[in-house]
């Protein structure tokens, strides 16, 4: 379509003054003709919108990529079609494929999102929030359920502990007023542990993906409150973990492995395409 209304520029001798676009009421909107200033028309066709699909699994983006594609080399016109080169791009934010990498104008996403677990592991990093012994329990239980494996045991103990307060002498000298403080305990049947490791889902729309994020226990006696904050950059680390085991999965769904041919010309990059 650029190449004929080039041509019609260069034959008018006037520029893009010269030529107008007419419409046919009848055809679709990307069919349309353009005249000259001599009063020659030529027919139309607009190339088609650009695609961006978009799929729900990690199957279905894999089948996206290894969909055949072929284009007629301008080059070499009567030569057969050639595959188009293609582009996989991932992300924790999720996946794209340039169905052709010269033009760039079709592709397919499989958007991501982190998951739930990740998320709250996160806001515990930085807020620190203190909870109830029943909120805390509540946390374990529901938002974090997925780790069951790691929490079972640890529950069971949670459930069985309770706090205690003495009364302790205050021993005052000279002037000081003698008084009495409170000293509170958490005793229970079973010692709990000051750490735990959460094997998490990092992404909202796959379990295919999981990581382990070590965090640390507190409890604070005097408040009757627990704590769990993961490790410095623990999180981070476990998302970054998620990322690299999805560029695996492709790198292998695609066949891009050593051992494997590249036999769809696709090249993998960890990123976003611009």
């Amino acid at each position: 379509m650029l190449d004929k209304l080039y041509q019609m520029i260069l034959d008018s001798g006037k520029g893009l003054a010269g030529i107008q676009t007419l419409k046919v009421p009848q055809e679709p909107s990307h069919h349309y003709y353009l005249r000259g200033s001599d009063g020659t028309t030529q027919p139309v066709e607009a190339e088609a919108f650009p695609r961006n699909h978009e799929v729900g699994s990690f199957d279905s983006f894999v089948d996206a990529c290894r969909m055949p594609m072929y284009r007629q080399q301008e080059e070499k016109p009567d030569y057969d079609l050639v595959s188009t080169p293609r582009s996989v791009w991932y992300s924790c934010e999720g996946c794209t494929v340039l169905l052709d990498d010269q033009t760039r104008r079709d592709r397919v996403t499989w958007p991501l999102t982190l998951s739930p677990e990740i998320l709250l592991l996160k806001s515990l990093s930085s807020a620190r929030q203190l909870l109830s012994q029943d909120d805390f329990v509540r946390m374990l239980r529901i938002e974090l359920a997925v780790a069951r494996r790691e929490t079972a045991v640890f529950l069971e103990s949670l459930k069985k502990l309770s706090f205690k307060k003495e009364a302790m002498t205050e021993v005052g000298h000279g002037t000081r007023s003698i008084g009495k403080k409170a000293e509170a305990q958490a005793y229970g049947d079973v010692e709990l542990p000051e750490e735990m490791s959460l094997t998490v889902p990092i992404f909202s729309e796959t379990l295919q993906f999981m990581a382990t994020v070590e965090c640390a226990i507190e409890i604070l006696p005097e408040a009757e409150k627990f704590r769990l904050v993961p490790y410095p950059s623990s999180v981070t680390r476990a998302i970054l973990k998620g990322e690299f085991s999805l560029g695996a999965s492709l790198e292998s769904a695609l066949g891009l492995t050593e051992d494997s041919p590249n036999k769809l010309n696709v090249l993998l990059y960890q990123g976003t395409p611009h």
